[in-house]
């Protein structure tokens, strides 16, 4: 067993603990990046929800003009067909929000941010997709006024579902990844005191245990390199030094 009175294994161990701490601050850093990373995607997803639900609203008004215009089948087709889409890249969103998606560097919902999540899609789901349906499925000899009454009705549905529940979402997710950005942030505060303590601690037992004792070696012989041999050295300190000394 190695004796922990030397100098070479007090600074090993020292420096075998600092490198410790090193590795866990690096590890750490980077386990948190990239989980903030996927808090930032996870912010941006929600906020295309509410580019989403505008452009559905654009599309669907588009589509019941064209109908109220003289028969263009491919223009009403291409309108449906970008709708269509719309709706579908919703709905996924949707699903790599509250499920996870590796691609998107998405990891599933939990805890509050589930709850909150579980309210904006039910309503998605219970009151905008059957609006939605109900505009889209009206006759094209409908009257224009009541075309026009349910697509006001519709677009004043999709924007209280963006600034009522879309924004709050976000807005939430917002704070959260704020708050956790703080709380590491002291946290590194805090490890960098921990490493400035423990580099004082070490710089502070050099001084005293090896320069200090060193200088006064040094001096004591210089005095007898001048033909003293009388003198008595009192330089101590961890092993290597006392066994100079007494020599």
């Amino acid at each position: 067993m190695p004796n922990i009175k030397t100098l070479k294994v007090r600074f090993t161990a020292a420096t075998i603990l600092l490198l410790v701490l090193l590795g866990l601050f690096v590890w750490a850093d980077i386990s948190f990046t990239g989980y903030m990373r996927g808090v930032a995607a996870r912010i941006n997803a929600a906020g295309q929800l509410r580019f989403r639900s505008f452009e559905i609203a654009s599309y669907l008004k588009t589509i019941l003009e064209l109908r109220r215009t003289p028969p263009s089948p491919t223009a009403v087709a291409a309108a449906e067909n970008r709708l269509d889409r719309n709706v579908a890249e919703f709905g996924q969103l949707l699903s790599a929000l509250e499920h996870g998606d590796e691609k998107m560097g998405l990891l599933p919902l939990a805890g509050d941010e589930q709850a909150a999540f579980s309210r904006l899609a039910r309503k998605w789901t219970d009151r905008i997709q059957p609006a939605l349906a109900a505009v889209i499925a009206l006759p094209r000899d409908v009257p224009g006024g009541r075309a026009a009454a349910r697509l006001h009705e519709l677009d004043g549905l999709i924007h209280e579902y963006v600034y009522d529940d879309i924004n709050v979402f976000v807005g939430s997710l917002v704070e959260r990844y704020n708050m956790q950005l703080m709380a590491f942030n002291y946290i590194r505060l805090v490890t960098l005191g921990v490493f400035g303590l423990a580099s004082l601690i070490v710089v502070i037992y050099a001084s005293r245990r090896v320069i200090r004792p060193l200088r006064v070696l040094k001096d004591a012989a210089a005095v007898i390199g001048t033909g003293n041999f009388d003198i008595a050295v009192q330089a101590r300190g961890d092993e290597e030094i006392n066994l100079l000394s007494d020599s």
